[in-house]
């Protein structure tokens, strides 16, 4: 079931349910549905799918979502501290989603730190590249799936699958 609760900035109280994630380079994707209706206004912010997870200030996000009158897949980044002035929290949308929407997430190690690749597909064959978002989350981060954003509608995974990647 979606909860009631969030990962955004100082409301940190969304249930993650994780999992080590391995080292080095590897791909985390899951099959997802969240049963918001196709269309209508407003069940903002209702959203299910995958983090990876430092913890509630420090992750990435790939999910399915409703904002506002739109159906959409967010692509997210929360870093805590910052410096001053600057945003902790950023967002982009890679493909749209679909009835059941694969989302995959891309870790690469490189030399100045982590980067994080967002895929999404409708089908499971033709995927949509999103952005990449750089962090720090670091051997402790975990992979995790969330179901949040508003209470009453449900989030279903079809399955989650972890692989590690050489270079």
């Amino acid at each position: 079931d979606t909860q009631s609760a969030d990962l955004f900035e100082t409301s940190n109280n969304a249930s993650v349910l994780t999992e080590r994630a391995p080292r080095g380079n590897y791909i985390v994707e899951t099959r997802v549905r969240v049963n918001v209706p196709d269309e209508g206004c407003c069940f903002n912010y209702v959203q299910g799918g995958l983090v990876i997870y430092g913890d509630d200030d420090n992750f990435i996000k790939l999910t399915t979502a409703s904002i506002w009158n739109t159906r959409q897949t967010e692509f997210a980044k929360e870093w805590f501290p910052v410096p001053a002035g600057y945003p902790r929290y950023g967002n982009t949308v890679v493909g749209p989603p679909g009835e059941w929407t694969t989302l995959r997430l891309v870790r690469r190690v490189t030399g100045s730190g982590e980067e994080y690749q967002a895929y999404t597909s409708r089908d499971g064959r033709i995927w949509e590249r999103g952005g990449v978002w750089t962090h720090h989350l670091g051997a402790n981060a975990r992979i995790g799936l969330v179901s949040m954003g508003g209470a009453g509608f449900t989030t279903s995974f079809d399955y989650v699958r972890v692989y590690t990647v050489q270079h």
